[in-house]
């Protein structure tokens, strides 16, 4: 069922803005995407951002849930809408932490850039992701697989995310590494240890 929406969000994305889709699926591979699409200022609320959004919280819950060993969850529906709401809630903070973080630094427009690229290659993970959990749930069950595929796709993100914005990270570093401890790297700590 769960997989069932991710398709259909990614068949309304395709048939929506076909471009701007391939555009996400293959930036991790391609230059000049995810940047362009940060200096046109894109509008947050447009329907393609709402759904790619969506998408990607949808994906990143079904990791999470996952990863969460079948005795840990009662009723898998509801812990799934728990889950669901618990992603969205973190990354709506994540965003508004980010962006009280540029305004406390007077750092807008370099922050504005620096989030926007952070967001699009998220979106390029959760669309990488998605195929790899459905191979994990109806083939290949391995949690070494799964972990595997999902810290590559992490590392290509923050690589990029590093190598896009080197003079923002470089010039901040102190803050960078503030940022990176407290908002990217505790809550998958948080996670493990939930799972354990």
């Amino acid at each position: 069922m769960l997989f069932l929406i991710g398709f259909i969000l990614l068949f309304f994305m395709k048939l929506y803005k076909p471009s701007r889709f391939l555009g996400y699926s293959i930036s991790f591979f391609t230059r000049g995407f995810i940047e362009k699409r940060a200096e046109e200022k894109p509008a947050i609320f447009s329907t393609f951002h709402v759904l790619i959004y969506s998408f990607c919280v949808l994906t990143l819950s079904l990791f999470i849930h996952t990863l969460i060993p079948e005795t840990q969850t009662q009723n898998n529906l509801i812990s799934y809408i728990y889950l669901i709401s618990f992603t969205f809630i973190y990354m709506i903070i994540r965003s508004l932490l980010d962006y009280s973080f540029s305004k406390l630094l007077n750092l807008s427009d370099y922050i504005r850039y620096f989030i926007f690229t952070k967001v699009g290659y998220l979106y390029t993970l959760s669309i990488w992701l998605f195929p790899i959990l459905i191979i994990y749930n109806y083939g290949y069950k391995n949690n070494n697989f799964l972990w595997g595929s999902f810290l590559i796709l992490l590392g290509i993100r923050f690589g990029l995310v590093f190598y896009n914005n080197k003079k923002l990270i470089i010039k901040h570093l102190f803050y960078f590494i503030l940022y990176l401890c407290a908002l990217e790297i505790a809550p998958l700590f948080i996670i493990l240890k939930i799972l354990k």
